[in-house]
This record gives C-alpha cells, sequence and structure tokens, in this order.
C-alpha cells in the first residue's frame, strides 16, 4: 500500500506531465481533487479535460505515454483512468 506522501507526489507529476501535454497540444487535462482510488496494489488515477467538449480519444495517447514514463521512473501499477469532468 503506498503512503499518501507517494501518492501525493505520483499525482504531483502527472499533473506537472498534463501541464506540458497542454502546452503541446492546447487540450487542458487536470487530476480532479480527490480524483484516485488507491486498489493495493493499483492506484487509479482519474484525468478529466478542464473544457467541454473535449474526448478521451483525443488524449488517450498522451495518458498510456504518460503511464510509460511512470513505470519508467519506478511508479508501477498506476493506471490513469480518462473521465468526463463534473
Amino acid at each position: 500500500m503506498r503512503s499518501q506522501q507517494d501518492i501525493d507526489n505520483i499525482i504531483q507529476e502527472v499533473q506537472t506531465k498534463l501541464d506540458a501535454y497542454q502546452k503541446r497540444t492546447g487540450i487542458s487535462l487536470r487530476v480532479p481533487k480527490d480524483g484516485y482510488i488507491q486498489d493495493d496494489p493499483w492506484l487509479n488515477v482519474v484525468v478529466t479535460p478542464t473544457s467541454p467538449g473535449v474526448r478521451a480519444h483525443q488524449y488517450v495517447d498522451a495518458l498510456e505515454e504518460l503511464e510509460k514514463e511512470l513505470r519508467k521512473n519506478g511508479h508501477k501499477d498506476v493506471l490513469l483512468v480518462p473521465a468526463l469532468a463534473n
């Protein structure tokens, strides 16, 4: 089970990379507050667009690449889940 500090660090890393993705593509994505579920050993992190009309198919490849980067950085068993904003 991950500590809250580990979860916070992973989410911060994800958001930093999502911000960089926005600069490249113009698609703004975020991890909502409390946007994760710890399902040992997996950490499921919800990612939502910040603008209406953005569909998951527009950014799902970016989430796959980000998951690969997280694994390379030692964060195994992290799944980024595309979802609609509330």
